[in-house]
């Protein structure tokens, strides 16, 4: 079955997609796996990528580096937010929101090392935003 055959079937049986992947039914167990049952709800955050469960592999690569991309978007977030205070800040304040930026890009540089030892490629560098802050000083 294709994602477009997923919503033609759910449109011809007028329920949202998502109910065709993780019925919410009376019964408080779901097998998402052969063998592995989770609550409903835990089976809905494992649809939404917000809970792992045992997907097996030699080294749990698949596992992991869902849950470093999950890290990695939320960092990403953080740092653009932290730049925009940083950047709007004045005197000792500014200075106290760079220094945390900097630690910001330092954490995500770990996330991204650990993605590209994981073989995932084209992570984006949050590196640049301090340096820019700091010249920018008025």
């Amino acid at each position: 079955m294709t994602l477009g055959d997923l919503f033609v079937l759910a449109a011809a049986l007028e329920v949202p997609p998502f109910a065709l992947l993780a019925p919410l039914v009376t019964s408080s167990r779901v097998e998402v796996l052969p063998g592995q049952m989770l609550s409903e709800w835990d089976a809905v955050d494992w649809l939404a990528g917000d809970l792992t469960v045992g997907i097996e592999t030699a080294d749990n690569q698949i596992t992991d580096a869902y849950e470093l991309r999950f890290r990695f978007r939320v960092a990403m977030l953080q740092y653009v937010d932290a730049f925009h205070r940083a950047e709007t800040a004045e005197g000792s304040a500014r200075e106290i929101a760079i220094e945390g930026l900097s630690a910001q890009e330092r954490y995500i540089d770990q996330l991204s090392k650990a993605l590209n030892r994981l073989g995932v490629q084209h992570v984006p560098s949050a590196s640049g935003g301090v340096a820019i802050l700091r010249e920018s000083r008025v």
